[in-house]
């Protein structure tokens, strides 16, 4: 029987805001038993559902993204108007958080403020901003463009993402007909 590797667990919480899966942690010989042991004794703190924090991992700005992207086995993907705030190209903070999970999906809910869409996002349309895997910039500026996000929010998005050198130009013009075409 292997040993239960805890250092090795906690260099990936690291690199996770010091949060990890209960997936990952049987991976490194965990087993439930002795997470509840180290919950209980406060090596670990549970913070949803299979998702769990070395104690005293210092607070991070990503940690609800980062622990709801553990909650679904690492499947899924910041989407939408998430995706823009996460991209920095809009201070317009969604209410909600919109993640996509390919098909098909858990039925788990994740809470009253996230969006779980059934979308199977190619290798391509994926990126990363810090800890979470996000939509490319030109994927969200797509998908808000064909969306619910407000047209004048997806203009200033595009607008910037040029003006940052994040997209050329005639990306921006696609985006511009994704507008017009919801008109």
């Amino acid at each position: 029987m292997k040993r239960p590797d805890h250092q090795a667990l906690a260099d990936v919480a690291a690199g996770q805001g010091g949060l990890f899966s209960r997936k990952q942690a049987h991976a490194f010989a965990v087993s439930d038993a002795a997470l509840s042991h180290h919950t209980r004794t406060g090596r670990y703190v549970r913070v949803r559902r299979g998702v769990y924090q070395l104690r005293g991992a210092p607070i991070d700005e990503q940690e609800e993204l980062v622990a709801l992207w553990l909650a679904t086995d690492q499947r899924s993907v910041f989407v939408d108007d998430t995706a823009l705030v996460l991209h920095g190209l809009s201070d317009a903070m969604p209410a909600r958080i919109h993640m996509a999970l390919p098909p098909p999906r858990a039925r788990r809910r994740l809470g009253e403020r996230v969006v779980v869409h059934t979308r199977d996002i190619p290798a391509g349309d994926r990126t990363w901003v810090d800890k979470v895997p996000v939509t490319t910039v030109r994927r969200t500026l797509a998908d808000c463009a064909r969306g619910q996000v407000a047209q004048d929010l997806v203009r200033q998005a595009a607008e910037e993402a040029m003006r940052r050198g994040l997209l050329e130009p005639d990306e921006v013009r696609a985006v511009a007909d994704e507008l017009a075409g919801r008109s």
